[in-house]
């Protein structure tokens, strides 16, 4: 009986995306805590506080500014924490009227 050799990891992406670097944790960890409201309120009263307190790179504040799902993940965000949490935040900026 042959047992299946252990699968390799290579670091590479799906054929849908990619893995985002470890560069951009900070910036994916605030996309994913974008789920509590009240941080997405903080965001929009305050956005240059919150990106701040998260340390995120000016690449990666410009595009989070744009809450454009397509480019975050340009600047490093996971597709589907860049989905909800831009969607989530838009969504709120709209009901705010902002």
């Amino acid at each position: 009986m042959s047992r299946t050799p252990p699968f390799e990891f290579r670091n590479q992406g799906y054929n849908y995306y990619r893995y985002p670097s470890p560069e951009s944790y900070a910036f994916n960890r605030l996309l994913r805590e974008f789920r509590d409201p009240a941080l997405r309120a903080r965001y929009l009263d305050d956005p240059g506080a919150l990106v701040a307190e998260y340390g995120l790179t000016d690449a990666e504040a410009t595009a989070l500014a744009t809450l454009d799902v397509d480019t975050c993940v340009a600047a490093g965000a996971h597709p589907l924490l860049a989905w909800t949490g831009c969607r989530m935040t838009a969504r709120d900026r709209d009901a705010k009227g902002s």
